[in-house]
């Protein structure tokens, strides 16, 4: 197997980021098959893994969004694997990366025209989640990720944009059979037949779901759940029913993906009505700045 990352080049000083010479490619061997590291410009890299955050056939005002959230998490994120001799990995724990096949015309205009553009909180670049589509309303990341910060600009909000987006609600199915195999397999300790499963609710998204089986009931938040289960099947935390039928279970949703940030699909209801990306990026970020930081 080969796994692919990247170390970022700058002449900005931004730390963590690598001072090669573009285009360079290193390889090494690590558990498993061969680590590829490529070095690459920052809007390069935005170029390469726009087109798989978002539809290129989307308004440009949304594509110019998504790329000044891009931009600003991919330079929030330098140092993540610093310690493996990179900045960042190519899968979907920092940023999607398809190379350069996936380009598209549209979202390299849109990384074109939003260059070196990014967002800042107290003069740092901000945190600039983003997900596919909030059902209505966008979660606090304290509800979301366990010890998480919640600064002013990711609070929740009402998002009336991706009512008509593809994502916007979602259903699913799964047999108690799966449900158990699913949440053993993630260390969960469940002895069937399952009872029931609860939540609590704050603001339409469960924070916490409870699991009661023969063996008593089991509690975990509501994103170890969705990623124990599977993730593209419970798409979100935006649970608005949760019933027991004779050989499982039946969910019923909003949204698709953790809430925190930019609604994607929002975003793309906004542009439709003529909203431009600066006023975009406000609505979904507020009290950040936007600012071009120097080549």
């Amino acid at each position: 197997m080969v796994y692919f990352a990247f170390a970022l080049l700058f002449s900005a000083p931004f730390a963590g980021a690598a001072a090669d010479s573009p285009k360079t490619i290193r390889v090494g061997v690590m558990k498993g098959g061969l680590l590829v590291i490529e070095k690459v410009i920052l809007d390069d890299y935005v170029k390469r893994i726009l087109p798989n955050e978002v539809s290129p056939g989307w308004p440009p005002e949304a594509l110019k969004a998504q790329a000044v959230a891009s931009r600003t998490f991919a330079l929030r994120s330098l140092n993540r694997h610093q310690s493996q001799g990179y900045n960042l990995c190519a899968t979907v724990h920092c940023q999607v990366f398809g190379g350069l096949e996936s380009e598209a015309d549209t979202t390299n205009q849109a990384v074109d025209d939003t260059h070196n553009e990014i967002l800042l909180y107290k003069d740092k670049p901000a945190g600039t989640f983003f997900f596919s589509n909030c059902g209505g309303r966008t979660a606090d990341p304290a509800d979301v990720w366990n010890n998480s910060e919640s600064p002013p600009y990711l609070k929740p909000i009402r998002c009336k944009f991706c009512k008509s987006g593809k994502h916007h609600e979602w259903e699913a199915s799964l047999s108690e059979d799966d449900l158990v195999a699913a949440l053993v397999r993630s260390h969960f300790s469940v002895v069937p037949p399952l009872r029931s499963i609860r939540t609590d609710f704050k603001g339409g998204r469960a924070k916490t779901v409870w699991v009661r089986h023969a063996g008593g009931e089991t509690q975990m938040i509501s994103g170890k759940f969705r990623a124990a289960v599977g993730a593209n099947l419970i798409r979100s935390a935006y649970f608005t029913k949760i019933k027991k039928v004779r050989d499982g279970f039946e969910f019923r949703g909003k949204g698709w993906g953790h809430g925190v940030g930019l609604c994607q699909e929002g975003a793309n209801g906004m542009a439709l009505q003529g909203w431009r990306y600066k006023k975009i990026l406000k609505f979904y970020y507020p009290g950040t700045n936007l600012q071009k930081y120097d080549d």
